[in-house]
């Protein structure tokens, strides 16, 4: 299936850039702190609504101790892949914080999206990040409360989505013994 991002009629309706010419207007301040880069065009970020605060909270408060050795935890920090640097709002990477000081990510073993009116674009990364190598990508859907888990990653896409309720438990891939279940926050 063609991602919406990649179909003629809307490739046409946009001014793509590179991933360089992204970084030197960035840099020089003409691109606005509210823009993500999403294969090789702006788009705007969602307002970010009290509840994907909390939920991006719970979530950058539950993980840190459970993450191996060797990882760390960025919350909407950029991560710098092929086309585009997506700000996840969880993303577990390899190495420590000061691995970073000189460029962004370029993979991570696991991301989160929490999503309340962003769920479309947030389904959209999920290309993005397969291609990029992450292990497993959850989409937190604020709108039903669900959250949606992809593995497998291939370079065209995720080979296998689960939906899991409310009240599901979700096994965190990095921690064997640890469950997440969203109604227990709620």
């Amino acid at each position: 299936m063609i991602s919406l991002l990649e179909t003629p009629q809307f490739r046409q309706s946009v001014c793509p850039l590179s991933l360089k010419a992204y970084h030197v207007l960035r840099d020089s301040g003409q691109i606005s702190e509210n823009m993500e880069f999403i294969k090789g065009i702006l788009i705007e970020k969602m307002t970010i609504k009290p509840i994907h605060s909390y939920i991006t909270g719970i979530f950058a408060d539950i993980f840190p101790p459970l993450i191996p050795d060797g990882f760390h935890l960025r919350k909407a920090e950029p991560i710098t892949l092929q086309d585009s640097e997506p700000e996840p709002d969880i993303a577990i990477v390899s190495g420590v914080k000061k691995d970073y000081i000189i460029e962004h990510p370029k993979t991570a073993i696991f991301i989160v999206e929490v999503a309340l009116s962003s769920i479309y674009i947030d389904r959209e990364k999920a290309n993005i990040y397969a291609e990029a190598g992450v292990r497993e990508y959850w989409i937190c859907d604020l709108n039903f409360f669900k959250i949606e888990v992809y593995k497998h990653p291939t370079i065209s896409g995720y080979e296998q989505k689960e939906i899991f309720d409310t009240n599901d438990l979700v096994p965190v891939p990095f921690h064997s013994h640890y469950h997440f279940c969203l109604g227990s926050h709620l």
